[in-house]
């Protein structure tokens, strides 16, 4: 009998209950605490990173893994395609939940890969799921 993967489970749910506390809280904060929040959040990610550095066991994998992953995204300029299908995504979207505000492309594109990388790419859910295995 296998188990559910917990791990990833409350990775989303945390990641859900987040988007819900930003949309109801979000609007209330004053401007300097939203500008610096991403900077925020990308500084403990960093932080995390360095504390479980030294439980890597092949680190030069882990990089060597990261300077491919950076040459083949830009190789293939992954970033353009990730536009485009924000985009497309964009349209689709607001054909079902019209748009109440006013949300420029820029910042639509911004959030749409911020999402795309916390959804997909976030190595805390894989993590969590190697260490429930």
């Amino acid at each position: 009998m296998t188990s559910l993967p917990v791990g990833p489970l409350v990775n989303a749910a945390a990641i859900v209950g987040g988007a819900l506390f930003g949309l109801t809280v979000g609007s209330r904060l004053p401007e300097r605490v939203r500008a610096n929040l991403p900077t925020l959040f990308g500084l403990l990610s960093v932080g995390l990173g360095i504390i479980t550095l030294p439980n890597v066991k092949y680190y030069a994998a882990v990089g060597l893994s990261a300077v491919i992953g950076t040459a083949l995204g830009e190789w293939f300029n992954i970033e353009k395609g990730l536009n485009k299908a924000a985009a497309a995504t964009r349209s689709w979207v607001d054909k079902i939940l019209p748009a109440k505000g006013d949300l420029s492309t820029e910042k639509f594109l911004e959030n749409y890969v911020s999402l795309v990388i916390l959804f997909c790419v976030s190595g805390m859910g894989f993590s969590a799921r190697c260490r429930r295995a």
